[in-house]
């Protein structure tokens, strides 16, 4: 049986002063400055994502330092982020608004990450 519990979701929402909110989930940055910024090699790129063994994860944080939309985060003492838990997410097909969507645009994916860098330099 599923579970619902926004707490432990690997997606988080960044509110704005305007009162809109933008989905956080891992963008899959082409450079993926987690997996470099981890000390342990918790964070890894398997098949171009990048997972989180909680196994060896320390929750030092590195990790939250480096994503540039801090789309990682540690609960309970490991990292936590959307690890694209298949190719037809559901929070994609269920978004109501389209605000989530899976897309290899690697220029969709710079612009959500200049998007969402500015939205939280102005909140």
């Amino acid at each position: 049986m599923e579970e619902f519990s926004p707490a432990r979701a690997k997606i988080r929402v960044l509110e704005s002063k305007e009162g809109h909110g933008i989905p956080l989930l891992c963008l899959q940055c082409p450079t993926h400055p987690c997996v470099d910024a981890c000390p342990t090699g918790a964070l890894r790129l398997e098949d171009g994502v990048v997972k989180v063994d909680e196994e060896i994860c320390v929750g030092c944080g590195n990790c939250e330092q480096a994503c540039p939309i801090r789309a990682i985060w540690i609960s309970e003492g490991k990292a936590v982020k959307c690890e694209l838990c298949s190719l037809d997410p559901p929070c994609a097909k269920y978004c109501p608004t389209g605000a989530i969507q899976l897309t290899d645009s690697l220029e969709k994916v710079e612009e959500s990450i200049r998007s969402i860098t500015t939205l939280r330099r102005t909140s």
